[in-house]
């Protein structure tokens, strides 16, 4: 079935921006969709930390490298009010 918009034959592709958290379990469920995404010809941009860039470069996706100090902390056995401090 052919892409179209409101039905009338035509396909406008589209400038999509994905910002999941930048860890495993946030990040690799969307990979799926900006494949897709990508294939269907939308230009993706993808926003995530330099250790996930190849992965999602491997989707078609631009890869927008930023720095994440949460996601670049170490998860403690336990949490406690200063973890978030």
């Amino acid at each position: 079935m052919a892409d179209t918009c409101a039905g009338r034959g035509t396909h406008h592709a589209g400038h999509v921006l994905m910002m999941p958290f930048p860890a495993h379990g946030h990040l690799h469920p969307v990979l799926a969709v900006a494949a897709e995404l990508v294939r269907r010809g939308h230009r993706v941009t993808f926003a995530t930390v330099a250790q996930f860039a190849g992965l999602v470069a491997t989707t078609g996706a631009e890869p927008l490298v930023y720095t994440s100090v949460l996601a670049e902390r170490r998860l403690p056995a336990t949490f406690d009010p200063d973890y978030l401090a």
